[in-house]
């Protein structure tokens, strides 16, 4: 029986979405490299790599739903790649200087949130569990790769202050769904971890009764 769902599960392996899902990996170390060339190449090239991979994470997710090709790894995978992708971005953005003063703040909260987060999802996966990705997450993640890609804005280009202001604006509002949807997460994660008991708890009474009858 596991065999035969590894082999299944192996099949979905090499799919579109999930490809499309490797690539926004393979797109972090290349943010990294484009970072580091001299601008204003390298921040063109930056800001080609977000917005391709912001594309992806849309593509993979409409394809995998639309054409049936949802599996287990792409589950994991998917919000995995946004979070490595949001993260070294924001990085980059505050070692630059590009976000700074009270702007480190939301970067900082949206970092810490996507490592609970994802501490989380291995904890209850290790019990068999599965965390499901809320819709308001969704969103959270689209309104952060809009702020991403505003503050990687070329300085020099026309309207740079105010694609900066709207980056910044973003980027506060992604906070605050970061933390409306970490709240909801950690609030699931209990309420998995009280059924889990409570069903234990059932068992062993009924173990007890058995005994006693």
């Amino acid at each position: 029986m596991f065999r035969k769902e590894l082999h299944k599960e192996n099949l979905k392996f090499c799919t579109t979405p999930n490809l499309l899902t490797f690539s926004r990996v393979a797109a972090v170390p290349l943010l990294v490299i484009a970072f580091f060339i001299r601008e204003p190449i390298g921040n063109y090239l930056a800001l080609f790599i977000i917005i391709a991979a912001s594309l992806t994470d849309y593509v993979d997710g409409y394809i995998a739903r639309r054409f049936c090709m949802t599996s287990k790894i792409g589950a994991f995978l998917d919000p995995l790649a946004d979070k490595l992708l949001i993260s070294v971005a924001l990085l980059l953005l505050a070692g630059s200087g590009k976000i700074g003063g009270y702007d480190l703040i939301p970067a900082a909260i949206i970092i810490c949130r996507e490592l609970i987060i994802s501490g989380l999802r291995e904890f209850l996966g290790a019990m068999g569990l599965e965390l499901p990705v809320l819709l308001l997450a969704k969103y959270k993640t689209a309104v952060q790769m809009v702020a991403i890609t505003c503050l990687f804005y070329n300085a020099q280009a026309p309207g740079q202050h105010l694609v900066q202001l709207i980056g910044e604006l973003a980027l506060w509002a992604a906070c605050v769904l970061t933390v409306i949807t970490g709240a909801r997460y950690v609030l699931l994660t209990i309420g998995f971890i009280k059924s889990l008991q409570l069903q234990k708890h059932k068992i062993e009474v009924r173990r007890k009764r058995r005994r006693s009858g």
